[in-house]
């Protein structure tokens, strides 16, 4: 006999499992994958839509980045490390880049690991705070032989605050933690803009939510609901001009 089950997206709370915050490795190429300590702060959806992540865009509520000192490198073939130098005053975190020189596994503790599927020049890059890891021994770990190279650098991160439009409305990324009223996205049409924060919780069963009383009121809600997929408008930061649609829900693509 089986025993219903919520879905794993409801089973975490819905939002709470499509919402990640805190920071991560962001994809530049198809070649490799990441899998970080972290995860950069924003709101996936849809298969057809993604949210802005923070620090792509100098976006409100996003952290912001300031390089402090001299930028570093090493090169290596096999397991090796990278040494940062003092700390500057002022830094909160440390930005790293990996170049894959051969296809192999990087793992970099305290940080994540980066998969390299190919030879060649697949790059990964990203942010992580400073008491996550030793800056004056930043490993790499990789089978013997395997070539690569990585480029670090002190920062100094600050959480830019939202901004408000002409209608009193906050908008911008959720990673500052506090959900604006407009929450920044890309539309399936690739035009990044805002989504309101009472759409996306309709759609994605926040406001649902609220009114549950027992498991089977989810249970019933996500029968009710199913594979749907819900399309809301993305504005403009003004929450009135439709610039396109974000997709919500286990039947987008």
């Amino acid at each position: 006999m089986n025993t219903p089950a919520l879905s794993p997206a409801f089973s975490s709370a819905l939002r709470a499992h499509l919402v990640a915050e805190a920071r991560s490795p962001r994809r530049r190429r198809r070649r490799w994958g990441v899998w970080a300590a972290g995860a950069t702060a924003a709101v996936i959806l849809g298969g057809t839509s993604a949210a802005v992540a923070s620090g792509v865009l100098p976006l409100p509520g996003a952290p912001q980045d300031t390089a402090l000192g001299v930028e570093r490198s090493v090169e290596g073939a096999g397991t090796g490390a990278l040494d940062l130098g003092p700390v500057p005053d002022g830094a909160t975190d440390v930005a790293l880049t990996l170049q894959c020189r051969d296809a192999g596994t990087f793992d970099l503790p305290g940080t994540g690991s980066v998969v390299c599927t190919e030879p060649g020049d697949s790059a990964a890059s990203w942010t992580v705070a400073l008491d996550a890891v030793d800056p004056a021994n930043l490993q790499v770990v990789t089978d013997a032989g395997v070539r690569w190279s990585l480029v670090g650098q002190y920062v100094s991160r600050e959480t830019l605050p939202l901004e408000t439009d002409p209608d009193g409305l906050t908008f911008g990324s959720i990673v500052g933690g506090e959900t604006p009223d407009l929450v920044a996205v890309v539309a399936t049409n690739g035009r990044e803009g805002y989504v309101r924060r009472t759409d996306l919780e309709d759609a994605d069963g926040t406001t649902a939510a609220r009114s549950f009383r027992s498991p089977a009121d989810a249970l019933a809600w996500q029968e009710e609901r199913g594979t749907t997929s819900i399309t809301i408008p993305v504005y403009a930061s003004d929450g009135r001009t439709v610039l396109g649609d974000f997709v919500v829900g286990s039947g987008a693509r």
